[in-house]
Parts: structure tokens; C-alpha cells; sequence
């Protein structure tokens, strides 16, 4: 099952050759929580903002989406599957 959160977290991030952004490790309530995959990525709009979304799987869970916010310079974890 698939939970909304849409809390701030502190994400660590390393950049690709390319230049683009790949979170590595991020803390949520107080617990650290590596990156294991990034299974997607993409962008929208939020009228100036771009909103940059990774999909990804960490020690404790299959899936979580985080969030980076280019104007605001705010990471937030938007959902994160939990047991049924």
C-alpha cells in the first residue's frame, strides 16, 4: 500500500557526469536511509519550479519517491509503500 508523506527530508547527492542529480542517502524522522536504486526519474512543472522526482528502493522499503524542488532548494519524501 502506498502512503502520502510529503515531509522535508535531508537528502546526501552526488552528481553524474552529466551534471544531473543522484540522491545517495536521505533522513526522514529522524533515521538515515541509503539509496539501494533509483528505478525512475522525471520532471514537471510547478509554475517557475522545476520539480525533479527519483523512485527508489532503500534497506527498509521497495519504494519511496523524494522530491527535489529547484527554486525552493527543498527535498521532500513524497510516498512510501507500508505494509497492508
Amino acid at each position: 500500500m502506498i502512503e502520502q508523506i510529503c515531509e522535508p527530508v535531508d537528502v546526501v547527492v552526488s552528481f553524474s557526469v552529466a551534471g544531473k542529480i543522484v540522491p545517495r542517502k536521505f533522513r526522514w524522522r529522524g533515521r538515515v536511509y541509503d539509496i539501494l536504486k533509483i528505478h525512475q526519474r522525471h520532471e514537471t512543472r510547478d509554475g517557475k519550479a522545476v520539480l525533479q522526482f527519483f523512485h527508489c528502493t532503500d534497506q527498509s522499503s521497495p519504494y519511496r519517491k523524494i522530491c527535489f524542488n529547484n527554486i525552493t532548494n527543498i527535498w521532500t519524501l513524497e510516498e512510501t509503500e507500508t505494509d497492508p
